[in-house]
């Protein structure tokens, strides 16, 4: 039997195919993922507007009761390095190997070189003559537009701690460790990678010496890293001044002064701050994660294992909230006596916090 085919009429096809507009549109609409905003801020040293970034952390908009404060990463050569960097710190602070971070990048819109060079300078890597440099030396303006006018900006948007993070890259590392340098205690970590410290015929190991000998201590941490280059018979012009600036501080014998130095294999200048980011951070921020064994001694034991870090780092950094309360609801189940100390635990940390102490009350509730 041959079949045949119903012929549908006009009206309902148009209506069929407005149907099928309609579902296509809606299954393809696109949904914005925000990782930031930019805001301008009118520089008075600089005399022009500069650009930043700013990425929030998971928990800033959900804990405003509590009014939790979060200490801030500033990274340098903001429009490259803003994705990279946000990414890096949420997944870290998401497995608590740090603590979450206000991210502020800073991008270069004017001139790199002026803003990223300490001192004015005519010669470029090779030592040779370059008229890429000629408008360098606008170092210490800079550093002061972000002392003066940037660190205060965010402090009075934000809820910030006193603890703050300074990271760059090739000019970006020169411009970390120049901070360190002249700007003594504006910064509690400074992350610089693959410095450009070949510049002005290494100025910088200059004055890295005069400032160890005219210092006694410093409470700094600082993470150098460079790109292994072992198979490039050019790359020593980057590699043995950053070297020898470690060697430097390391051999200081400033007992307060934690510093740190890695090279990493396979990977090049354009490469190497990915992991620099990722083991720089681990490094500044090591003691933080806390450890099984520690978790499974109870809310007590945590609680010394984060005033000990604090101590260490001369600020107040609670066990994380949201942490906690995941941890509590664990032990619910499968050790019920170490429950009521983690409930108890964010009640006394974040005592305006409406969720930490409904959880406490529910938690006393099922033991009446």
């Amino acid at each position: 039997m041959r079949a045949t085919l119903r012929r549908i009429p006009l009206k309902n096809l148009l209506l069929i195919c407005s149907l099928l507009v309609l579902f296509i549109g809606t299954s393809l609409q696109a949904e914005p993922i925000t990782i930031g905003e930019k805001f301008t801020i009118q520089s008075a040293i600089l005399k022009e507007e500069r650009p930043y970034l700013v990425h929030l952390p998971v928990s800033y908009e959900g804990n405003k009761s509590q009014l939790q404060k979060y200490p801030v990463l500033y990274i340098l050569d903001g429009s490259s390095s803003f994705v990279i960097a946000s990414s890096i710190v949420s997944d870290m602070a998401t497995s608590t190997q740090i603590p979450e971070h206000i991210v502020v990048a800073i991008p270069n819109t004017t001139d790199r070189t002026r803003d990223l060079t300490p001192n004015n300078s005519i010669y470029g890597y090779d030592g040779e003559r370059s008229p890429d440099v000629e408008t360098s030396g606008g170092g210490d303006k800079f550093l002061q537009f972000i002392e003066q006018e940037l660190i205060p900006q965010i402090n009075k948007n934000y809820r910030t701690m006193d603890y703050t993070t300074f990271a760059g890259h090739s000019f970006g590392g020169l411009t970390v460790l120049h901070s360190f340098l002249s700007q003594q205690g504006l910064f509690d970590n400074y992350l610089a990678i693959d410095s450009s410290l070949w510049w002005d015929h290494r100025i910088m190991l200059k004055r890295v010496k005069k400032f160890v000998g005219t210092h006694t201590d410093s409470n700094a941490r600082i993470f150098m890293s460079t790109a292994d280059r072992t198979d490039d018979p050019n790359g020593e012009g980057m590699a043995v001044p950053n070297r020898t600036f470690f060697e430097t501080l390391k051999n200081s014998g400033f007992p307060n002064l934690h510093v740190a130095q890695q090279s990493f294999k396979n990977e090049d200048h354009g490469s190497v701050p990915l992991p620099s980011l990722y083991y720089g951070l681990l490094n500044l921020f090591d003691g933080y994660k806390i450890k099984r064994d520690v978790l499974l001694e109870g809310a007590d034991a945590v609680a010394k294992h984060y005033e000990v870090f604090s101590k260490a780092r001369n600020t107040v950094f609670l066990p994380p909230e949201e942490m906690i309360g995941d941890f509590a609801k664990w032990f619910t189940e499968d050790k019920p006596h170490l429950a009521q100390g983690f409930f108890e635990l964010n009640a006394a940390n974040y005592p305006t916090s409406e969720k930490a102490q409904k959880q406490l009350a529910e938690y006393l509730k099922t033991k009446k």
